[in-house]
């Protein structure tokens, strides 16, 4: 999950474990998760966090 490799799991200590933020995820739309899981592997750090900001912007309506 990027929240793990950007080191945000120790911050903000979630109330949901990883395993079952994966789990919710997959259940939702497996081949959806797989693609993000792959796209989001293949980045770097920095990339990775620019896509995370990229989806907070769109997801909180400012893009």
């Amino acid at each position: 999950m990027p929240a793990e490799r950007l080191g945000l799991l120790r911050a903000f200590r979630p109330m949901t474990s990883v395993a079952r933020a994966r789990r919710v995820a997959a259940d939702a739309d497996g081949a959806a998760y797989a693609d993000a899981v792959s796209e989001y592997a293949a980045l770097g750090r920095d990339e990775l966090r620019e896509a995370a900001r990229a989806v907070m912007a769109v997801t909180s309506g400012r893009c």
